[in-house]
Order: C-alpha cells, then sequence, then structure tokens
C-alpha cells in the first residue's frame, strides 16, 4: 500500500513539474548595449549577449541574431539553438510586434522571396511557395499564391477564398477579416466562406464575439460574429477589445472607454492606455500609474513610464531604470536595467 502510495506521489510530482510554466522577460543592463533573458525574480537565465534579439513565444523559443554569423535563430530556455533543415531563412516581420516566431506550433520562413513554415522540430512542414504568408495565431493562416489569397491549416492543406479579394488578414476566433477591391470589408470563415458580407469601410479582429467595424457613415462600432452591431457606430476612432477584458479604448472626440453593453467609462486622466489584466496605464502630470475598470486609480502614479499588466506583471521605471510591478503596485524585480519587454509566460 505503502509504495503504492509512493508511487502516486512521484507521478503527481513528475506531472506537476511538466506542467511547470515560467515567466521570462527580455531585458538590457544599465550601461549595456546587449540583451538577455531574465526570470520573475530578475535572475538571468540567458547572458545579455545579443544585440537583436525577441521576447519568449508562449511554446518555448525566442529568435535571436546570433552574435558572430548574424543569422537568425531560435533557442530555448537554456540557451541552446535549434537545428535547422535550412541553414539560412527570413523571418516575418511584424510592424509593432517585431519578429514572429513559433505560434501553434508552427513559424512562418522565407527564402528567396518564398514563404513556407517550419515546425519546432526545424523541419520544413509546409513548403515555401507562397509569395505571403501570416501566421498561426490559430489552426490557420492566410497565404497568397500567385494571385490567389487562401487560407492554410496546420498541416498545409489549401483552403480556397470562395470570393474574390484583395486582402486576406490573420485568423482570429475563426474568422479572418478580407478586403474587397473596391476597399469593402467583411469576414470569412475556416471553410473560406463568405461569414459576414464586406459592407464595412475598415474592420478589426474578433475578440471574445466582438470586433470593431467603421459603417458607411465613417463611424466606428462594434459587430458580433453575426455582422450585427451590438454597439451603434458613433465613435471616430477604437481599440480592440483585449482577450478577457470588459473595456475598449473609442474616440469620441476624445479617448474613452466603452464596455460590451455600449456603456461609456470617462475617467478624468491625461492619458490612459488600453486595459490589460483589468487595469490600464494612465498619466497625472509626468507621472505614470494604473486605473481600475471604475476609472479610479488602483496603483498611483509614482512611475517616469509603464507598460501594460502582463501575466500579473508590469514593466515601470523609476530614476531611469526599468523593473516589474505586481498589481499592488509592489517591485517584484527592483528597478536595474535601462530597458524591458514584457514578462511572458512560457511552457
Amino acid at each position: 500500500m505503502m509504495k503504492r502510495f509512493c508511487l502516486l506521489l512521484t507521478t503527481l510530482l513528475l506531472c506537476g513539474f511538466s506542467n511547470a510554466q515560467t515567466k521570462v522577460a527580455l531585458v538590457k543592463p544599465e550601461g549595456g548595449k546587449t540583451w538577455g533573458y531574465i526570470n520573475e525574480t530578475g535572475e538571468y537565465i540567458i547572458e545579455p549577449i545579443y544585440r537583436k534579439c525577441f521576447p519568449f513565444g508562449k511554446e518555448g523559443w525566442a529568435v535571436t541574431q546570433n552574435p558572430k554569423t548574424k543569422k537568425y535563430e531560435f533557442i530555448n530556455l537554456k540557451g541552446e539553438k535549434l537545428e535547422c533543415e535550412l541553414s539560412e531563412f527570413s523571418l516575418k516581420s511584424v510592424f509593432g510586434f517585431g519578429i514572429k516566431g513559433f505560434d501553434h506550433g508552427l513559424a512562418p520562413i522565407g527564402k528567396d522571396k518564398k514563404w513556407g513554415f517550419m515546425n519546432k522540430e526545424g523541419k520544413v512542414l509546409i513548403p515555401l511557395e507562397y509569395k505571403k504568408v501570416g501566421t498561426f495565431e490559430s489552426d490557420y493562416a492566410y497565404a497568397l499564391k500567385g494571385d490567389e489569397w487562401m487560407l492554410l491549416d496546420k498541416e498545409g492543406n489549401e483552403i480556397t477564398i470562395k470570393t474574390k479579394v484583395a486582402q486576406v488578414k490573420d485568423v482570429v476566433e475563426g474568422f479572418a477579416p478580407f478586403v474587397t477591391e473596391d476597399k469593402k470589408h467583411g469576414f470569412v470563415n475556416t471553410k473560406g466562406e463568405v461569414a459576414i458580407e464586406p459592407t464595412f469601410l475598415g474592420v478589426g479582429y474578433f475578440v471574445d464575439g466582438l470586433a470593431w467595424a467603421r459603417s458607411s457613415n465613417e463611424k466606428i462600432g462594434f459587430i458580433n460574429t453575426k455582422g450585427e452591431w451590438v454597439i451603434e457606430p458613433q465613435f471616430v476612432s477604437a481599440k480592440d477589445f483585449g482577450k478577457g477584458e470588459n473595456w475598449a479604448r473609442v474616440k469620441n472626440p476624445e479617448w474613452v472607454y466603452v464596455n460590451r453593453e455600449g456603456k461609456l467609462l470617462q475617467p478624468q486622466k491625461e492619458a490612459a492606455g488600453n486595459f490589460s489584466e483589468a487595469l490600464a496605464k494612465a498619466k497625472r502630470v509626468d507621472q505614470w500609474g494604473f486605473i481600475n475598470e471604475s476609472g479610479e486609480w488602483s496603483i498611483q502614479p509614482q512611475f517616469e513610464g509603464v507598460r501594460d499588466f502582463k501575466n500579473g506583471m508590469a514593466a515601470a521605471k523609476k530614476n531611469g531604470l526599468w523593473g516589474f510591478v505586481n498589481q499592488s503596485g509592489d517591485w517584484v524585480v527592483k528597478p536595474q536595467y535601462a530597458a524591458v519587454k514584457d514578462m511572458e509566460l512560457v511552457d
């Protein structure tokens, strides 16, 4: 009986460790010119040796530029290089996000102006035969082959878009925005069928079932996955809802917030950002803090700069240096770095 209990305990412990996740941030030390990676306690897990590198993805790989060869590589949390089938390749750059690595097990790679996808074993899974590709934000990605836009599944099967389009964008929550030749916007589903007719002057991505859309009167509201207005078009600009967030930032004519029922929140702050983990950065005079969903200060303005909360921590700047605070505003990693990126959660 005791042996059986010990075996069960060992199994449970091993399962627990196998599912363990690590928080990792990209940092540049004070006075340094290179970047490295730290854990949530501020200890280096990979020394700062990279002039150019990017945050770890959830799946455990980061894109770095080899200091000697200047070639892009994938490294794991131990700093070990992924051996790739191709010795040289390009990686996809996304404005505002940097170089894209693995997502849903696949990374877009290019060579000789052709694009495909590599898996986490370093093998080319989807051949490099496309003029453009998106990323696997879900189990599907867009691709352009010749003059034909299409969707790809994770096995590389091509899904024809069953309408004439000028462009298709990433698939999110089963819907991909598309643009017609006369610059009207709609959505296709993962079968390539038109799910929402192209009647809009612009659209965002669906997040928890809502997407912003610009109507024919140039105003922006939010639609559901049937293309119906949930929040009537009334704003001049808007941001997507954050995943799991209750408020989105909208402009009318100043930047305020709207919730999923159309209620407005107008915090009297000099500047404010998007809600992330139910907090939004905001500014008073020349100091930054965070407001809650009632528009009240949750963390009093006391920082020279901040980034959005991610995985329970936000980057914050004090006396010219960056560290990380928790949602109570306490330092988890004391300010000691010249620059930092978000604290990512890695499997």
